[in-house]
């Protein structure tokens, strides 16, 4: 054997390996794509809700906020950094919670709330956890962050991440199989027969004819509309498939990527009636994702933003920041209650207002009841 043949002897193996690997890629590269979209369609629908919640600082002594927690709810609610408004941070933090499953924001020096692309966690058991390499956009911080320096949320959602690891086998074979039958709905099949067996068989004739047949192939396949000369002792007929074919794989297509989404917000808790539009049962659709999805969202980033920002005495007398969203509660469709109970003398206004994310009021803790609400032996005694 020699030397070129050692080099270039298995050069068919090669491109036939090549071929097999590259149709490999293609089939994973279609199943992240759609693990990726589905994820993506939820993820941003919860991020846009968030975003449009407000931070506010509650003071249960009715007494103004102090000037540093004027600068949490500024900081919070205006311009958590230089480069980004609140929804618009907001969002790129609940979207990379979802889709990342942790998120953690640093405070720098300058009071700028900044989110991290990448860091090192170290776990302890007794001690405060700490964060290293911590890197924002394309700057590395040197120095260590302890847990209570920083805002870290983790929405630790199991069933989410197995099922975005590994569940879509089964969904990715059947929809490469729909796609190669929908391309071959709408591929151009055609037959060219010569008339007469003897008329093409030298290399000129044929190499005129294959010249003729990839000009031919060119028009049809780059032209709306095209109109070829057929020559003599040449017949060409299509065998191409109905259109008619081709709509319903494109519609059973459409249908693969919906459950692909619809498995993934079972998951959150999205009702999918609000992520694809649809108007039946809107308002308790709506019920439903502010109460098992939005609502432990807000209360998880309540709670780490009230651990982080705020001291033990402050929350033990009454200070607290809550996060003000779409689920908050209409106070028309509760009017009728909040009246029973402050009538009733089971609660006083304050108490009410607190529940509704209100603060308080001055004379707001005194107790009021109805003339009509009595105790049965008062009653018996003014018959008598």
């Amino acid at each position: 054997m020699g030397i070129f043949d050692w080099l270039f002897g298995n050069r068919e193996a090669q491109i036939a390996s090549s071929i097999e690997e590259i149709l490999t890629f293609e089939e994973q590269v279609n199943a992240l794509y759609m693990k990726q979209l589905a994820l993506d369609v939820n993820a941003e629908f919860l991020a846009r809700a968030f975003s449009q919640s407000t931070f506010k600082i509650r003071t249960n002594n009715r007494s103004d906020p102090t000037n540093y927690q004027k600068s949490i709810e500024y900081l919070l609610n205006t311009r958590p950094n230089l480069d980004q408004a609140s929804p618009e941070f907001w969002h790129s933090v609940i979207y990379r919670l979802i889709t990342k499953n942790e998120v953690l924001i640093i405070k720098t020096d300058d009071d700028q709330l900044l989110m991290a692309d990448s860091w090192y966690r170290k776990e302890y058991a007794v001690y405060v956890d700490t964060f290293t390499n911590v890197v924002v956009k394309d700057y590395e911080y040197k120095r260590t962050f302890s847990a209570d320096e920083v805002i870290y949320l983790k929405y630790a959602n199991t069933s989410l991440s197995h099922y975005i690891n590994g569940m879509y086998k089964d969904f990715n074979d059947l929809y490469n199989r729909m796609y190669e039958a929908a391309k071959r709905n709408g591929q151009i099949r055609g037959i060219l027969k010569t008339i007469g067996g003897n008329l093409y068989q030298d290399e000129a004739t044929l190499e005129v004819l294959q010249t003729y047949i990839n000009k031919l192939f060119k028009s049809f396949s780059t032209n709306d509309v095209s109109v070829v000369n057929v020559p003599n002792k040449l017949e060409y007929s299509e065998m191409t498939n109905k259109v008619g074919n081709s709509t319903q794989s494109v519609e059973e297509l459409k249908a693969w990527k919906r459950q692909y989404i619809d498995d993934v917000s079972d998951l959150l808790g999205i009702p999918t009636k609000l992520l694809h539009g649809d108007i039946g049962e809107l308002e308790q659709a709506q019920e439903i994702f502010n109460a098992y999805c939005l609502g432990p969202l807000v209360k998880k980033v309540e709670g780490e933003l009230n651990a982080k920002f705020l001291t033990e005495s402050e929350i033990k007398s009454g200070i607290a920041i809550n996060v003000i969203g779409i689920n908050r509660r209409d106070l028309f469709d509760l009017a009728e209650a909040i009246d029973k109970l402050i009538a009733s003398g089971a609660f006083n206004r304050n108490e009410i207002r607190k529940e509704l994310d209100y603060d308080a009021i001055e004379n707001g803790d005194e107790y009021y009841i109805t003339k009509n609400y009595e105790k049965e032996v008062n009653a018996n005694e003014n018959q008598t």
